[in-house]
């Protein structure tokens, strides 16, 4: 019985959303594999950065006047207490890089420099670090710190020509047809039709990306088997779902996009287990998988 829920779990772990994963293992009791799989939902940010940005740059500054810069007001809402900045002004090298100037800063966080005499764009860069106290009645919890860096150019004299409108952006084009129906065949499991059936419905963007590199994951997993690397199911399922996440994550498909067939193979691969008993030996998962990758190739 552990077997069969490893297995249908393994597909299903490689396309299923994280809600899914979760109730399916919930509700079939995977010990040891449902405490490493287990998802965390995320705790939420108990030291949230503060909307701040450069002000006295928005509009160029004119030749010989003094430049005043300084941080847009920061609300110190608990547990934040307070906010220090240290700022960097270059002016940009003709021949490369920057060329750091001096300024003078005071003490409310703002700095001031001469523009100079010449056309031309500098650097500006603020590193502000924000603290944060949490308290426990009059006890200091927890302390934390947490630096955002803030860059801008400022214009001093003519400013340059505005750059030219982009060209707008050519409509979407619609998504292509789903392929024709081909018939596949059927094989031990029945899986190839199976498989081709259900990854032509997944939408169009990732389905032939997805159908190739996931096939190409789950074969390199079956040769494992063949060559004696692998004789344990639990490693060969363990495999395939690392496998298939690395191959729909390096082609950039959205493992979403393939929720439905994890599902509808899920539920296939539990009926040849536990209903036809078909499932039983490393070859036999090996074989299924196998089936499997025969429909996906098939979807072009």
């Amino acid at each position: 019985m552990r077997i069969l829920k490893a297995a249908a779990l393994a597909v299903l772990m490689a396309f299923a959303p994280a809600p899914m994963r979760q109730e399916a293992q919930a509700q079939q009791g995977f010990g040891a594999w449902n405490a490493e799989k287990k998802l965390k939902a995320a705790e939420p940010d108990k030291f949230p950065l503060p909307k701040v940005q450069i002000v006295g740059v928005d509009k160029p500054i004119e030749l010989g006047e003094l430049v005043d810069i300084n941080l847009s007001p920061v609300e110190n809402v608990a547990p934040l207490v307070s906010t220090n900045v240290v700022w960097k002004v270059y002016d940009y090298d003709p021949k490369g890089g920057v060329i750091e100037k001096k300024v003078r800063e005071y003490s409310d966080g703002s700095v001031s420099f001469g523009a100079g005499i010449k056309d031309k764009k500098m650097l500006i860069v603020a590193a502000v670090t924000h603290l944060y106290i949490i308290k426990d009645g009059d006890k200091v919890s927890e302390v934390a710190t947490k630096t955002q860096m803030l860059v801008a150019n400022l214009v001093i004299g003519v400013p340059p020509p505005p750059k030219p409108p982009a060209p707008p952006n050519p409509p979407t084009p619609p998504n292509p047809p789903a392929p024709k129906p081909v018939v596949l065949p059927d094989g031990k499991f029945k899986l190839a039709q199976f498989s081709y059936d259900n990854g032509v419905k997944v939408v169009a963007a990732s389905r032939i990306k997805g159908a190739a590199e996931s096939s190409k994951a789950f074969r390199g997993v079956i040769s494992a088997v063949r060559a004696g690397a692998i004789s344990d199911q639990k490693v060969f399922l363990q495999n395939l779902k690392q496998a298939s996440d690395a191959g729909l994550d390096n082609a950039k498909v959205k493992r979403s996009d393939w929720d439905s067939f994890g599902s509808a193979l899920e539920a296939k691969l539990w009926s040849l287990y536990h209903d036809d008993k078909k499932l039983v030996t490393i070859g036999d998962f090996a074989d299924a998988i196998g089936e499997v990758c025969d429909g996906l190739d098939a979807i072009k």
